[in-house]
């Protein structure tokens, strides 16, 4: 606050002296409208007490005043008219978290001195009321804490009528902020609302806010006074919302500086010189719903990047309705409406890639302007209508397409000029102007093509520009068709279609190349009907020039009969795509870029030369007609892989432990996929082998033979580059192992060497068994006897 404060304040008092009035009026006369007189408010509270320092729960009682500190019945402070000193603020409320209430207070203090009338001081829940605070630093004063509630007080002759500094969560609503130096200001401040004040006639801002993100800021009224002011300004604060407010009289309307994802929305500026401003590295910020009328200019974007201008009105503005300069980029300007401008957008001072499409560009001398070095941007598919030039390139712009924009009912169409060079003027439809499209003076090696240039003074006009190309334009029903004045040179003029006008051509330049025009007024004929005039057209001037291949056809580029779409075709199939494309003149050729894998005949019937693997492919493809205009669009074939790998369904497998023949404990599956396959084989659940099959090999084989006697679940799961699946399950059952007998004979006796036979034996042990058993038995019962 400092001595700038200081010296703000010594002017706040001696312009007080000069303009108060008699009858308690403040006569205010600086604004654009008529003088307003400001009636002085009753102050708020009438019984006198000494100031208030609050430092603990306890003062409250100590000084007697009413409530528990709760929320149903708050601490009450009210009613008082505190007078204050150069030393202590008049209520100090330091760290307390109980509920208070500062009601119907008036603050007076001492106008020489850096002390504020309020100060509430890491404290939460205190509702400020009613109250009136004059001749203090800040009038209200909150640091720290929050979730307080500001409403309906008086704050005039402050350096800060409300400040807030490191709090969040506060409600400012319905205040009067007048004759302060700023009105209300947040500082580090985040999550508040500041809606529905009155702050107006302040010195400086009425509403500033610096470092402070989350604010909702909206339905306040600011503005008046002095004019050199911002009367909300917001510094380095992000995120935050500032609509539906009211500012007029002073030089700046609403302005972010060098803060990002601000939305400005839904407010009304007029009578100041720049209305709504984002500038210095903003980013990310929109403007959308705005009423600029009668500034200067309506939305300034000044060095920010990626910010979004889009259904704003601005209307009556001196200057501009939407300028970008100082090196602004990615701006998106769009469908806005521009009315009785001077300019409807301006891009300037080394701007560049920004678009500017389906703006509305009405009575403004200027539709839409490129200027300062600006470079790579795009404006199209606007409306720029009776003013007098549609759009305008000058001061040395490079590489700017401007395409599909309807410029009508001007002096100009299209005009580029001033060392401006690299532009695209494409796809316009220019009418209705004294010259449709014009290459002035030091332009050069600019492209005019396919636009549409009827009913004009000068459909084309070519004045003092070097090395331009005027291409498939038509040009018709204007006096002049197409005008080459005699300082240009080495420009050329092809495939455009010249009807109806009176002069389709005059040239007096130097070196234009002439060739493949369509002239209403050729009378030659074709007799090998190549579609090329067989004698030269004869072109007026002073140049004595001609077209060698006048067309027969207009050489109008082909048009698409539909829109190129992206294509998805199955993995190792057929792909065929007919792609249709009509022309004033026959078609010459097709022709696409990847030839490895694709190819197109004569009648544009596209279809794949390769197998086509899994993947995207991205394709260009053109089509031209007899003279070599070309259409040229591409499109994506996605190949993509839906159908289920084709697995053979195996039956149960049995064989004994360790087969001699290992042959019976194999399986082989096959596999039928147009892409890799991964295979894995689980056994109980458990991965044992794995592998890829790729389209053309033999079926997986595996074998089983090294498991124990038992019972095993086995699955073979396959997945393709697809992600499609296709699994079998076998039962394999391992039996006893089978064993081998050898016989050796001799002349007296047989030798077994595979051991006793269990099978025969076994029932005659049985037997003998029971038979001991009985014997015991007969024993036992005789001994009894």
């Amino acid at each position: 606050m400092g001595n700038r404060r200081t010296a703000r304040m010594v002017f706040t008092v001696l312009l007080l002296t000069l303009i108060i009035t008699p009858g308690g009026f403040l006569l205010v006369s600086e604004s654009p409208r008529d003088s307003v007189r400001i009636r002085v408010p009753t102050m708020a509270g009438h019984i006198p007490h000494d100031r208030i320092y609050i430092d603990s729960i306890d003062d409250f009682a100590t000084l007697g005043l009413p409530g528990d500190g709760s929320p149903a019945n708050p601490y009450r402070i009210e009613n008082y008219l505190i007078d204050g000193n150069a030393t202590h603020e008049c209520i100090h409320i330091h760290y307390v978290d109980v509920h208070v209430i500062i009601q119907n207070c008036t603050i007076r203090g001492d106008p020489g001195a850096l002390v504020s009338g309020i100060v509430v001081f890491g404290a939460q829940h205190v509702q400020l009321i009613g109250n009136t605070v004059f001749d203090n630093d800040a009038g209200i004063m909150i640091w720290y804490g929050g979730n307080h509630t500001i409403t309906g007080n008086i704050a005039h002759d402050n350096n800060f009528g409300i400040a807030v500094s490191q709090s969040e969560n506060n409600t400012i609503v319905y205040n009067h902020c007048y004759n302060d130096g700023i009105g209300i200001s947040l500082s580090g401040s985040h999550k508040n609302r500041v809606v529905n004040n009155n702050c107006t006639y302040n010195m400086n801002t009425d509403i500033s806010g610096h470092n402070s993100n989350d604010n909702n800021i909206t339905g306040n009224y600011c503005g008046f006074g002095t004019w050199w002011r911002t009367p909300i300004f917001w510094d380095n604060c992000d995120r935050n919302t500032l609509s539906e407010n009211y500012v007029s009289g002073t030089v700046n309307g609403i302005t972010v500086y060098q803060g990002d994802y601000n939305t400005v929305r839904n407010n009304t500026v007029e009578h100041t010189n720049n209305g709504l401003s984002a500038i210095s590295f903003g980013m990310g910020n929109e403007f959308y719903n705005n009423l600029c009328y009668n500034t200067s200019t309506g939305i300034v974007i000044g060095g920010a990047f990626h910010t979004k201008v889009y259904n704003n009105t601005c209307i009556d503005n001196e200057g501009s309705g939407v300028s970008i300069s100082s090196d602004g980029r990615f701006t998106d300007v769009y469908e806005n409406l521009f009315y009785n401008c001077s300019k409807g957008v301006a891009l300037w001072f080394e701007t560049y890639r920004n678009d500017i499409w389906l703006n509305n560009c009405t009575l403004c001398d200027i539709g839409i302007s490129l200027a300062g070095k600006t470079r790579n941007n795009n404006v199209s598919n606007n409306y720029c209508t009776d003013g007098l030039f549609g759009i305008v390139m000058y001061e040395e712009v490079h590489n700017n397409s401007i395409m599909q924009n309807l410029c009508a009912d001007n002096f100009v169409g299209i005009k580029i000029e001033d060392k401006s060079a690299d532009n695209v003027v494409f796809g316009n439809n220019c009418t209705h102007n004294t010259a449709g499209i014009l290459f002035n003076i030091s332009s050069f090696e600019n492209l005019a093509s396919d636009n549409y240039c009827g009913d004009n003074e000068y459909g084309i006009y070519i004045a003092y520009s070097n090395f331009s190309q005027v291409e498939v334009n038509y040009v018709s029903n204007s006096d002049i068709g197409i005008m080459v004045l005699s300082a240009s040179y080495n420009n050329s003029v092809m495939w455009n279609v010249l009807v109806n006008n009176v002069d389709n051509v005059l040239d007096d330049g130097n070196w234009t190349e002439f060739d493949f025009n369509y002239w209403s007024d050729y009378a030659g004929v074709d007799a090998n009907s190549d579609g090329i005039g067989d004698t030269p057209h004869p072109i007026l001037g002073m140049a004595t020039n001609i077209d060698p291949h006048p067309a027969m056809y207009h050489p109008t580029r082909p048009v698409w009969l539909e829109p190129l779409v992206d294509h998805y075709a199955e993995v190792g199939y057929a792909f065929r795509y007919d792609v249709n494309a009509s022309a004033p003149a026959p078609i010459g050729a097709w022709g696409i870029d990847d030839t490895t894998n694709f190819a197109i005949d004569a009648n544009g019937v596209m279809t794949n030369v390769a197998a086509l693997e899994l993947g995207t492919y991205e394709i260009e493809v053109w089509v031209e007609n007899i003279y070599g205009v070309r259409l040229t669009d591409s499109f994506s074939v996605m190949t993509e892989d839906t159908i289920v790998p084709v697995l053979s369904q195996l039956a149960d497998l049995t064989f004994p432990e360790n087969p001699e023949d290992s042959s019976i404990a194999e399986v082989q599956w096959t596999i039928t996929d147009m892409t890799d396959v991964e295979w894995t084989i689980y056994i109980e659940g458990d991965p044992e082998d794995f592998g890829t099959w790729t389209p053309g090999t033999g079926p997986i084989q595996t074998g089983f033979g090294y498991l124990t006697m038992g019972t095993y679940n086995v699955t073979i799961f396959c997945i393709d580059e697809g992600g499609n699946t296709a699994r079998d399950t076998i039962i394999v059952t391992v039996t006893e192992e089978v064993t081998t007998t050898t016989t050796t004979t001799t002349s007296t006796t047989t030798t077994t060497t595979d051991g006793p036979d269990w099978g025969v034996l076994m029932p005659l042990i049985t037997i003998g068994g029971i038979a001991v058993v009985i014997v015991i038995i007969l024993v036992i019962v005789r001994r009894r006897r």
